[in-house]
């Protein structure tokens, strides 16, 4: 159940930072739509190489901390 938390807590960190960045993306064009934002291929580049990086420090703060 342990590994299956923390599976989740960093699929939902994933996403949420996923959906932040579209969302500035949206807000900084003056042309894209928010769909068009979540499927640039900038916005998943940009997720490849730095998505990840919200993830771990989550995942390691909920194992050490509350022993899920």
């Amino acid at each position: 159940m342990k590994h299956t938390k923390l599976m989740l807590a960093g699929i939902s960190t994933f996403l949420l930072t996923w959906l932040f960045i579209a969302v500035v993306g949206y807000l900084l064009s003056n042309d894209f739509t928010i769909k068009q934002c979540l499927t640039n291929t900038a916005t998943i580049m940009f997720m490849m190489m730095f998505g990840w990086l919200p993830v771990i420090p989550v995942i390691t703060d909920l194992d050490k901390r509350y022993g899920v």
